[in-house]
């Protein structure tokens, strides 16, 4: 009998502890066998049950658990990553081209010639990506992230390999950065610390750039970010330093090759931006990524044939540049991953099989590297302009981070010409013991400065230097802004300062020793050629003591009132201040570029423009945030002043070379003491040039340098080459210049003081001359004094013309008065005290009679009456001072033949007695010799006539006369500063006619009046034509 337990049995069966009937005693042993076999299926049916009990409970407490440290992890990452996320860069950091150093460029006035690049730790300049052809940037993304277009940031299989080899060591090392992360690490604040904090960082930013900027705006800055080895980065700068190109020229070959360096630029850099080390290809399989068999490849390109060129016997041992391997490799990975690159949602930039193959076969060439300085000197002026402008920002440091294109005034043609003529002349320096020289060109009209040359090669090596290291020439020192002397060069200044006190180019500045208290100024050559220096005169021939005489008059505070209006810094003035009078003739330091500034006034007739070099800046986005516009100046002088100094300086002696073209020019030499410097100061109406030559250390040069030395060798040869390119117009006479006639030894207005005259420029007319004296003055015995009435009566005394000498400056007449004293020049004061009558001879003529006319042929008879209460012991004869008879005896007469060889016109009969008391006497008396001379006058041109260049034809007509047949005659010119030379003839005219010569006038300056005139010699008697003013012109 069988029974079956129902659910309620089992489920009872199921309960531990529970108390049920035996039902084996109820049913007897059948049952109790059967029951033994039910509690054994139901214990085990219970343990079972408790051990899913358990293992369910166990479940269920561990993923209560897990969930528990789940949601503890997800609470601390997020604390972490908040935290992080608060120390990372704004996701905008790369792209805003304000947050990345760029370099500044500095140009030419035309912006045609780049002349240098201001730049800190980075030299870089952004680029666009459509200025990146397609070829470039396939490079680049195979070289570094191919599924840039594809990915969102991060190379998650990359990720996890990384992951794999850094916790289990499966795998190769790797880095798993994208572009975007490489972007992250090179262009903010990340970095590229080896730790996860960083990659944390890393990773978020990289989500946040994906999010915010597409792919294309992300490759752009990635490019201009990227280092290529020292100080280069960005591929824009690369492709100009490595292969002199913009990143639009570049190959395919040269794209790979520049996408190789990144990864490690201090490799595969060019020198000297990096090692660049010969590979062979085994070295290049393991170290550059070169992706072929080394076997294989070699035995693919390197023939046997070849072994020899390359200078190896085995193939193995071919070697190629490092970064020519990781090109191949980046070529190789451009063809690897075409499918990739040439996604049209992509980059879309595949490169072709073909053009693989022609970039493998391209030989690459870099341009040789070097820092590009043109004009070095200026650029370094403009660098410290630079530096002043933005001094509020960090000056310069700004300057070499803000990516600006600063366009100088700088012209690089004349930049050029300058630095040629500069060094043109070495050889000639040399001779002289002078191993430097500098230029220095500026627009008066705008004070613009447009050549620079601070010396004769800003790379030349240091020469002549001492155990000191002070060195005659060191090309980085800009002469144009060191301290030097400016010699003569400065008087011109002086005499406007004279000028502006009321005298003019006529005003005299005797040239004669004078002390200044304790300063006795010299000449150059140690003369001094005397009382009728004018200012004229004076600064033509450069005379030191004048100059010095006029400063005097003018005042030092006057002067240094006037000097630091034109362009002289304070610390100049101060300087002048300090170096007192001798300021006149170089004896303070002053730079040449300052020297330059100052003689804008005389070229623009007055008006004072500051020096500038820097034309327009343009910052990084192109804007204009600094543009020089000219003004019209400032108005210190007026321009009647600065005429009378450029009417003298246009007709400078060193300026003939210039002028013969046509060219209007007027210039200054100087020297100063040593000498140690020379240097002429030049302008035109629109160009100033100051040229210097010196040496560095301050040394002497030879003792025959001066002023002329650079004006013939450098300023005129460059200004010839560089007028071509200004306006030519002359300097004209402006409204309130006099041009007036004056006392040829005073400087004083003539009114009826009898004085020999000159013409001169004054802008307000001097005050009348008085002293200029006729006087009755007698010889006692030798010199003048005013005569008695006895002499008088006695007939000894006669009237003369006495003219006392004026200094400009009151404080100096004591001193002059003095120096004429010595010379018995000042008109006497002193009543003569000779006895006359009787305690001294008496001396009377009674033939011939004063003035008295005689002719060729006649015989003058000399008789004398004599009184004395002496003996006579002898009676001189004298006719023009030659003593004709010495008669020692009674009767006292002579007798002088009229001949041909006696000039026509006055002459003086003497006869000087000598009585036995010692006494002397003098009878004087003036007879004229007529001879029947031919007149001699220019019939044509007629006065005030306008003749043109190049040639005119003179009528000159020959009075009648028995003494010749014919004459010769020159023609002569007088210009208006009373200089007279010759301008054409000798000319063969028959007596008692006339002729018609022709004259070369290519010589006068056009626009120029001028006197002319016929001289001729008939036997020993000159004549002369009477003046005709012509006006010169050129041909219309």
């Amino acid at each position: 009998m069988r029974f079956k337990l129902t659910h309620s049995h089992k489920k009872r069966a199921l309960i531990p502890g529970k108390r049920y009937l035996d039902k084996s005693r109820v049913l007897g042993p059948r049952w109790s066998r059967v029951s033994k076999l039910v509690r054994k299926k139901e214990y085990l049916n219970s343990k079972k049950q408790w051990w899913k009990t358990v293992l369910k409970r166990f479940f269920i407490f561990s993923f209560i658990t897990f969930l528990f440290f789940a949601l503890l992890g997800t609470i601390f990452a997020s604390a972490y990553i908040s935290r992080v996320s608060r120390e990372i860069p704004d996701p905008g950091t790369p792209f805003g081209t304000e947050f990345i150093p760029q370099t500044t460029y500095i140009y030419d006035r035309d912006g045609k010639v780049e002349l240098y690049k201001i730049y800190g730790d980075r030299n870089s300049e952004w680029v666009k990506i459509e200025d990146i052809p397609p070829h470039v940037r396939a490079a680049f993304l195979a070289a570094e992230d191919a599924s840039f277009y594809q990915h969102k940031g991060m190379d998650l299989p990359g990720i996890g390999k990384a992951i794999l080899h850094e916790l289990f060591g499966i795998g190769s090392k790797r880095g798993a950065s994208t572009i975007t992360q490489q972007l992250i690490q090179n262009a903010t604040s990340v970095g590229r610390e080896q730790s996860y904090k960083r990659k944390v960082k890393e990773l978020i930013l990289s989500m946040q750039i994906e999010q915010k900027y597409t792919k294309d705006q992300i490759l752009e800055a990635y490019l201009n970010y990227i280092p290529f080895g020292g100080n280069i980065y960005g591929i824009k700068v690369a492709s100009k330093a490595y292969f002199g190109k913009e990143p639009k020229d570049l190959t395919l070959a040269e794209a790979a090759l520049l996408a190789g360096i990144p990864q490690f630029p201090a490799t595969y850099a060019p020198p000297p931006r990096g090692m660049n080390p010969l590979l062979t290809a085994y070295q290049a399989h393991i170290q550059c990524g070169f992706p072929y068999d080394p076997d294989a490849w070699l035995a693919e390109n390197i023939k046997d044939e070849d072994l020899e060129k390359y200078g190896i016997t085995d193939r193995k041992d071919y070697a190629r540049p490092a970064n020519e391997w990781r090109m191949e490799y980046v070529l190789y990975q451009i063809k690897d991953k075409r499918s990739i690159l040439s996604d049209p949602a992509g980059c879309n930039c595949g490169i072709s099989d073909e053009q693989i193959e022609g970039a493998r076969k391209q030989q690459i060439v870099f341009t040789k590297y070097y820092e590009r300085k043109l004009a070095g000197h200026f650029v370094d002026y403009v660098r410290t302009k630079l530096d002043e402008m933005f001094k509020d920002k960090g000056g310069i440091s700004y300057v070499e981070s803000a990516g600006l294109k600063v366009y100088t005034t700088l012209d690089w043609d004349m930049q050029q010409i300058g630095e040629e003529e500069v060094k043109n002349i070495r050889g000639s320096l040399k001779n002289y013991n002078a191993y430097n020289a500098a230029l220095v060109s500026v627009d008066p009209n705008t004070g613009e400065i447009l050549t620079m040359v601070g010396s004769r090669d800003y790379w030349g090596e240091n020469e002549g230097c001492d155990s000191q290291g002070r060195c005659k020439f060191n090309g980085q020192t800009n002469a144009l802004i060191s301290l030097r002397s400016y010699g003569s060069s400065g008087k011109p200044f002086v005499y406007l300062a004279f000028f502006m006190k009321g005298f003019g180019t006529g005003s005299i500045v005797p040239d004669i020793p004078l002390k200044f208290g304790n300063y006795a100024p010299q000449n150059y050559d140690r003369t001094f050629l005397g009382l009728e220096m004018d200012v004229r005169r004076a600064l033509e021939l450069s005379r030191n003591v004048p100059a010095v005489e006029a400063l005097s008059a003018v005042g030092m505070d006057d002067f240094l009132n006037l000097i630091s209006k034109i362009g002289y810094s304070q610390e100049t003035v101060e300087r002048m201040r300090v170096a007192g009078l001798a300021s006149a003739i170089g004896g303070a330091s002053i730079t040449m570029l300052e020297h330059a500034n100052a003689y804008i006034i005389l070229a623009t007739g007055g008006i004072y423009r500051p020096l500038v070099c820097i034309k327009k800046i343009v910052d990084r986005d192109g804007k204009v945030i600094y543009e020089y516009v000219p003004d019209e100046g400032t108005r210190v002088v007026e321009e009647k002043y600065t005429y009378l100094v450029t009417d003298i300086l246009q007709n400078y002696w060193t300026l003939p070379p210039v002028k013969k073209y046509g060219y209007y020019v007027a210039g200054k030499t100087g020297t100063s003491d040593g000498p140690r410097d020379i240097v002429f100061a030049g302008y035109t109406k629109h160009l100033v040039t100051v040229v210097w030559a010196g040496n560095n250390d301050n040394s002497p040069m030879r003792g025959d340098a001066d002023g002329s030395t650079v004006a013939k060798g450098i300023w005129n040869p460059y200004m010839l080459r560089v007028l071509p390119k200004f306006p030519n117009e002359p300097f004209k006479q402006p409204a309130g210049v006099l041009r007036i006639s004056v006392c040829r030894d005073t400087g004083f207005s003539p009114g009826n003081s009898g004085c020999p005259t000159k013409t001169a420029l004054f802008v307000t007319p001097p005050p009348e001359d008085t002293f200029h004296k006729k006087l009755w003055v007698s010889r006692c015995p030798d010199v003048y004094k005013l005569a008695s009435e006895a002499d008088k009566l006695a007939g000894v005394a006669e009237e003369k013309l006495f003219v006392h000498y004026q200094a400009p400056n009151p404080a100096l007449q004591p001193q002059l008065d003095d120096y004429l004293s010595k010379k018995g020049l000042l008109p006497p004061t002193e009543v003569c005290d000779m006895y006359r009558g009787e305690n001294a001879p008496i001396v009377k003529f009674t033939t011939p009679t004063e003035n008295q006319v005689f002719h060729v042929g006649d015989t003058v008879n000399i008789s004398v009456q004599i009184g004395t209460p002496k003996g006579i012991v002898s009676v001189d004869f004298y006719t023009d001072d030659m003593l004709i008879k010495h008669a020692t005896v009674p009767p006292y007469s002579a007798q002088w033949t009229i001949d041909n060889n006696v000039t026509a016109g006055s002459h003086t009969v003497k006869a000087e007695v000598l009585d036995t008391g010692g006494k002397k006497g003098v009878g004087i008396v003036k007879i004229f010799v007529e001879k029947q001379l031919p007149t001699i006058r220019i019939t044509d041109p007629i006065n005030n006539a306008v003749v043109l260049k190049p040639t005119m034809n003179v009528t000159i007509g020959v009075g009648s006369t028995p003494l010749v047949t014919n004459v010769s005659v020159d023609i002569f010119v007088k210009d208006e500063s009373e200089s007279i030379y010759k301008l054409c003839g000798p000319f063969d005219i028959a007596v008692g006619s006339s002729k018609t010569v022709n004259c070369n006038i290519s010589g006068l300056s056009s626009g120029k009046g001028y006197y002319i005139f016929a001289k001729s010699l008939v036997g020993v008697d000159p004549i002369q034509s009477e003046y005709v003013y012509i006006t010169v012109s050129d041909p219309s």
